[in-house]
């Protein structure tokens, strides 16, 4: 049985998810069975803002995100798309109640957008399974899930399903080494195009930005006791593909680091 949640009833209105935001820095993630906790492990506020931008240029009927967590990129997501006309974004993220307390869930019940999104708290494979059996399709997706190389690449598998050609998919965390494997694996094998310059939105992402991602993936590193491959040293967070017209490679190819 499918474990979706398409979510109703009374919200708490705020002013808008920048000050949502602010207020969950300073006083911490609301939850659900009352008190809350501090944020963490959540998009900075400059990649929540630079997907809100994409999403308002690229005009999608519907999106998706893998990884819901405290629910900062969701809530900038959906902001986007019902700023253009969108109708849903889908959420997959099977470790909502267990992991997160449900805090993102929350989060998006109190700013009112019940509306916008519904929660699959399944698997990546099984809750794509679930839309492409309802025949939903996408044109944007946020993949922020497992870090795992194995994990990654079967999200992108998954999402790749119901994404329309000419959608945007967008990865986080490709400063980790195990993503940027995934996203190599993705630029050599799949019918997907970089489109990381040239465009407003992408501009956000300037080389001293990239340099203190890639300081920030090397502090954490370094607490963990180990050395980062060089290849993550200065690359940006945010990786961004559109899906052309054609198939997944017969003969698949890694990139060696």
């Amino acid at each position: 049985m499918s474990k979706t949640r398409m979510n109703s009833g009374d919200s708490e209105q705020l002013r808008s998810v920048d000050a949502a935001l602010l207020a969950m820095q300073s006083a911490g993630v609301p939850l659900p069975a009352g008190g809350s906790v501090r944020l963490s492990a959540a998009v900075s506020r400059r990649d929540a803002v630079v997907l809100r931008d994409i999403v308002r240029d690229v005009r999608p009927r519907a999106s998706m995100e893998v990884g819901l967590g405290y629910g900062v990129s969701a809530m900038f997501i959906i902001d986007g798309l019902r700023q253009v006309g969108g109708v849903r974004h889908h959420v997959i993220d099977p470790y909502q109640g267990r992991d997160w307390w449900s805090g993102g869930l929350f989060t998006l019940q109190r700013l009112g957008l019940q509306p916008w999104f519904c929660l699959y708290e399944q698997s990546t494979s099984e809750a794509v399974s679930d839309m492409v059996a309802r025949g939903v399709r996408v044109q944007f997706a946020f993949i922020d899930g497992s870090h795992s190389f194995q994990n990654v690449l079967l999200d992108i598998v998954a999402v790749d399903r119901v994404l329309d050609d000419g959608g945007v998919v967008v990865l986080d965390d490709c400063d980790f080494h195990s993503v940027l494997m995934a996203v190599r694996f993705l630029e050599r094998n799949g019918p997907y195009v970089p489109v990381s310059s040239g465009m407003g939105w992408k501009t956000r992402t300037r080389f001293r930005e990239r340099w203190t991602d890639g300081l920030q993936s090397l502090g954490r590193s370094l607490r963990k006791g180990r050395w980062p491959s060089r290849t993550t040293i200065g690359a940006p967070s945010l990786r961004v593909f559109r899906k052309e017209s054609g198939s997944w490679r017969n003969s698949m190819t890694f990139t060696r680091f």
